[in-house]
């Protein structure tokens, strides 16, 4: 997943090779709700993702690598 804020923080979703767009974009008023969503997509493996991640949000664009089940995959995409 790549963010970033652009008066509202601006998701996509990108597939391996960082370039092609696989699931609709999604919008967030705050951060908070943002970090929510990437913790529940297990984008928080330790405690190096996570200060990764605050350093992007600071810096007001980053990237995420989310480890989706096949059911939150689906959701995504808008199949469920």
């Amino acid at each position: 997943m790549s963010f970033a804020l652009h008066e509202r923080w601006h998701c996509t979703f990108l597939a391996e090779d960082l370039r092609t767009p696989i699931a609709p974009a999604r919008t967030f008023s705050n951060p908070d709700s943002m970090l929510e969503m990437i913790r529940r997509g297990n984008g928080f493996r330790d405690l190096a993702c996570r200060q990764a991640v605050d350093l992007a949000i600071q810096a007001g664009r980053g990237n995420v690598d989310l480890l989706l089940t096949p059911e939150q995959f689906a959701k995504l995409m808008g199949k469920v």
